[in-house]
């Protein structure tokens, strides 16, 4: 499934934006915020996708500076859920990233989301320092473990 994931452009912004429309409720947004919210995410971001039948049903979007990725989104449709999708995605992300020098990969998640917190420490984030006030969770990643983790999807 890897080789099927296309970088999206600033055309694909309305099929990112319905992609993201069962997250509507989960994450308490609405149609606006959800589009500013994709679009905000082409503005330093690069963003892969994939689809079927044109629908898109998986994305991430993430920002390298200098030789420091920060992932910016990853998400996967309701109904893909469960079909390792979000594993092929973190794969594809970590390919990217050893292949463009990448020594840290960065992101921010909820603390209140038991889910988000498992699923980055699965692939082997770490969390570094935790925002009591807004719930924020920092994590890093060591370009070090990438290879390994690619071999173990």
């Amino acid at each position: 499934m890897l080789k099927n994931f296309k970088r999206a452009t600033e055309k694909d912004i309305v099929r990112l934006k319905d992609s993201y429309s069962d997250s509507f409720c989960i994450f308490d947004t609405g149609e606006k915020d959800s589009f500013l919210y994709i679009k905000e995410l082409f503005v330093n971001g690069i963003v892969y996708h994939i689809s079927v039948d044109d629908e898109v049903i998986g994305w991430l979007a993430y920002e390298v500076h200098r030789n420091v990725s920060v992932l910016k989104g990853i998400y996967v449709k309701s109904a893909y859920h469960g079909t390792k999708l979000s594993r092929d995605l973190m794969k594809f992300y970590f390919e990217v990233c050893a292949s463009e020098g990448v020594k840290y990969s960065l992101l921010n998640s909820s603390s209140e989301s038991v889910w988000t917190t498992k699923f980055y420490k699965k692939y082997g984030y770490e969390s570094f320092h935790a925002h009591d006030c807004d719930m924020i969770y920092h994590w890093t990643i060591k370009n070090d473990k990438f290879s390994t983790l690619i071999k173990s999807f």
